[in-house]
């Protein structure tokens, strides 16, 4: 589907790019609905389930969260989707980390942004928790269903 006759809940999203790794990264922007450049506002990393691209889950909830007054940057991770990487539909943790990581300091990087957090739908829902204990530009963390590929980690999160 082309870019500028793409829309979520009626939001057109603006599609961006930033290096991660060796690889790059394809994401969609969401501004929200009263943007102004000269204001500040609060942004969020959004990331999916399992196999999904930005066009999917992950764009409905940034979509949403950008109604709500965030930037909101829903990704493709690596092998996924329009973003790099030789292993197409490779599910690697540590790699979504990284990215997820790469997208904090795209959205940190910009003058609108007053801070970021993480909010990972399902699957991603465990790589924004590893992410947010390394990343100090993770300022908020949020899962929806989370799943954990790490059994130490569930257990320390009862």
């Amino acid at each position: 589907m082309a870019q500028d006759t793409y829309t979520n809940a009626g939001l057109t999203p603006k599609k961006v790019s930033f290096a991660s790794g060796s690889e790059h990264v394809v994401a969609h922007l969401y501004l929200p609905e009263d943007y102004s450049p000269s204001k500040r506002y609060p942004a969020l990393v959004l990331g999916g389930p399992l196999s999904t691209v930005k066009e999917q889950v992950s764009g409905n909830y940034a979509s949403q969260m950008a109604r709500r007054g965030f930037i909101a940057l829903a990704v493709d991770f690596r092998n996924y989707g329009e973003s790099g990487g030789a292993k197409r539909q490779h599910e690697d943790p540590e790699s979504k980390s990284q990215d997820l990581s790469a997208a904090l300091e795209f959205l940190a990087a910009r003058s609108d942004v007053s801070g970021t957090g993480l909010l990972g739908i399902c699957t991603t829902g465990g790589n924004v928790l590893y992410t947010a204990a390394r990343d100090l530009r993770a300022m908020a963390v949020a899962t929806v269903v989370g799943a954990f590929f790490e059994p130490s980690l569930s257990l320390s999160l009862l």
